[in-house]
């Protein structure tokens, strides 16, 4: 499960992009994320529907949340 301060990936409806923000406050399951274009969304994920990126992002790896 992400923490704050992760970096996430969150699949979008089918055709749509993938969103990436940054984790900002976690309770329980729900998550608040900072999103790239400055909004703030607070969720709580469906399985597989969150990854973190890490160091080996850049690689197309990460953890699926």
């Amino acid at each position: 499960m992400a923490e704050i301060g992760d970096r996430v990936v969150v699949a979008a409806a089918k055709g749509a992009p993938s969103k990436r923000g940054t984790v900002v406050a976690k309770t329980g399951s729900m998550l608040t994320v900072e999103w790239q274009d400055g909004h703030t969304s607070s969720f709580t994920p469906a399985p597989g529907s969150v990854w973190v990126e890490d160091a080996d992002a850049s690689t197309g790896a990460g953890q699926s949340s």
